[in-house]
């Protein structure tokens, strides 16, 4: 998935066409609306394509995620523990991205690696190294002991109340 903004990129679905045409993985591709199917390749067997796509029951049942690292993504990801290839496609997506390389959770992926080979490459490598999938689980276990919307919420009243804002 490359968010809802930035997924009109042919070229780099017909590269993971290309890298994961003859694998064992059932892919799930979120493409949006921004571009016409029929400017796709042929979709493999393995692929399932549609404009959009349940991202939290998917990642609840995959083991990588290609994300163009909007902030949601990244975290939803992570909840969910699955380890990503991160392609960012604006300022605050390079952020996340490298904040997802610096905790262990994936590696980043540039318009360099849009070639098949490369991103092959990348998912192998995070595929066969338990340590991606680790950190992802890690780091996904500190975000949900973290006290979510009531924690947050209860911040943000302390935070008023010490600053007499209430």
């Amino acid at each position: 998935s490359l968010g809802t903004m930035y997924n009109d990129e042919v070229d780099f679905y017909n590269s993971c066409f290309e890298a994961f045409s003859d694998t064992p993985f059932q892919v799930v591709m979120a493409v949006g609306n921004r571009l016409e199917m029929s400017g796709l390749a042929k979709q493999p067997d393995n692929f399932i394509v549609r404009e959009y796509v349940p991202q939290l029951q998917i990642l609840e049942r995959a083991s990588l995620f290609i994300t163009h690292g909007g902030l949601n993504s990244a975290h939803e990801g992570i909840l969910h523990e699955v380890p990503m290839i991160v392609l960012p496609q604006q300022a605050d997506h390079f952020v996340v991205a490298r904040r997802v390389v610096d905790l262990g959770a994936g590696v980043i992926a540039s318009r360099e690696d849009f070639q098949a080979d490369a991103i092959r490459q990348k998912a192998n490598l995070i595929l066969e190294d338990p340590s991606y999938r680790e950190k992802s689980r890690q780091i996904g276990e500190t975000l949900r002991n973290a006290g979510g919307s009531v924690r947050a919420a209860k911040e943000i009243f302390d935070f008023k109340k010490r600053k007499g804002l209430e």
